[in-house]
């Protein structure tokens, strides 16, 4: 494990290997901030800032898809344009949000108390947005299996992984199960990221650690971790070899910063294992 940026991020969140530009974006939900890291020169920078951005996406020829409880945005070369207007409830905000291999913009939104159903799952196609579930409570990670046929999705507050079979020609799901169900510590599932084994790579938000779960729910493998609050993973880099993960410093006293001085700083592991790429929006949709 090595620390990538030095940058403290309060509550750091939706690392995005960008595949075109070769860089690594994150962001610091709670401070507004929007970061890259360019591993060539080692070099991080602010991108942007202003604007509370709960996820990213990659835009097809450069560029990113911000998704915001304002709306959904496109970034490229400095010019902020919008995609889809949001309405919501001053009861809830946007969370975290990916891409779907075919290029679909999923995300859901979260109660503010995080403990009440108020969240719904959504999706964007590029022309119109669609609720897909609603009832959740802290809309969370989102992945895609290896062949795209499977749906995985995380209600934090509920501590649980949903499993649905997904149709990449429509997008749509169906057959909503439970496919993980986290007991047994305050530890709760946060951002996940799937490997090309079909292997899910889960951040277990006041867990110290990287939970590991295989097709068929099973854990089988705990990467512990410095930090006690990781919110995300991410596979990037030359071949998609690295683990990136974002952590939070939120909510702890400072005696604990000091004793773990890594909390809300970008860390990045090899895994021994590779990732899927992630779905890119097209703007030409």
């Amino acid at each position: 494990m090595e620390v990538v940026s030095e940058d403290r991020a309060t509550l750091g969140e939706s690392p995005l290997w960008h595949g075109s530009e070769e860089l690594f974006y994150w962001i610091d939900i709670a401070t507004e901030r929007l970061f890259s890291y360019d591993p060539t020169s080692d070099r991080t920078e602010l991108r942007y800032n202003g604007l509370m951005v709960t996820a990213l996406c990659e835009v097809e020829g450069g560029g990113l898809v911000l998704v915001t409880s304002r709306g959904i945005f496109a970034l490229r070369d400095g010019q902020l344009d919008i995609l889809a207007p949001l309405a919501l409830s001053t009861e809830v905000r946007t969370n975290d949000g990916k891409c779907d291999p075919e290029g679909r913009i999923w995300f859901g939104t979260m109660d503010l108390e995080a403990r009440r159903p108020l969240g719904e799952l959504m999706v964007f196609d590029g022309k119109a947005l669609r609720i897909v579930h609603d009832q959740v409570i802290l809309s969370n990670g989102l992945g895609w299996s290896p062949s795209g046929d499977v749906f995985y999705h995380v209600d934090s507050s509920r501590r649980l992984i949903y499993r649905h079979d997904y149709d990449l020609d429509t997008g749509a799901i169906s057959d909503r199960e439970v496919f993980v169900e986290v007991g047994g510590s305050s530890a709760a599932p946060d951002g996940l990221a799937v490997d090309a084994d079909g292997n899910l790579w889960v951040a277990m938000w006041d867990g110290w650690r990287i939970d590991v779960f295989d097709g068929n729910g099973e854990n089988i493998h705990r990467e512990s971790l410095p930090v006690q609050r990781p919110t995300s993973v991410a596979f990037g880099g030359v071949g998609l070899s690295q683990l990136y993960v974002t952590t939070a410093s939120e909510g702890l006293e400072q005696a604990d910063l000091e004793e773990h001085p890594h909390a809300g700083k970008l860390l990045r592991l090899t895994p021994g294992t590779r990732g899927v790429p992630v779905g890119v929006f097209p703007m030409s949709r």
